[in-house]
């Protein structure tokens, strides 16, 4: 095969070096959060619906991209508890692209302290910045 862009054996060889043990699916804020200051009264509920949805269909790492401080609230005791891995973000505290939450200056001490709040939890397993 020409071209290849990794140096992988192919998954039918039994001496392959890689074997793909994470599937990651994004959740992308389940639930109204656009940017209105009132979110969605039933975003918690609709994030824990959709972190179950996630685990009965085998994915075991999350990304939790755009969420609010609800939604990451309700996602986290359901990773612990479905033993789900997440990357954590909490866009009420940081994040974001274009011209949303773009504007802020982040210090180190506000990335010590986002990275501090999810700590309780042995599930996150990385930050999305």
């Amino acid at each position: 095969m020409e071209n290849k862009l990794l140096s992988r054996y192919p998954l039918s060889n039994p001496y392959r070096s890689w074997k793909q043990d994470r599937f990651i699916l994004s959740t992308f804020s389940p639930g109204e959060t656009s940017g209105k200051p009132a979110y969605d009264p039933n975003c918690a509920a609709k994030m824990r619906n959709a972190v179950k949805t996630c685990a009965d269909a085998g994915f075991n790492l999350l990304e939790s991209g755009w969420v609010n401080k609800e939604q990451i609230e309700a996602a986290l005791p359901m990773c612990e508890r479905l033993g789900i891995d997440m990357i954590y973000q909490n866009m009420d505290l940081y994040g974001g692209m274009q011209h949303h939450h773009m504007d802020r200056h982040i210090t180190v001490d506000d990335v010590r302290k986002v990275v501090d709040l999810p700590r309780p939890y042995r599930h996150v397993v990385g930050f999305y910045i």
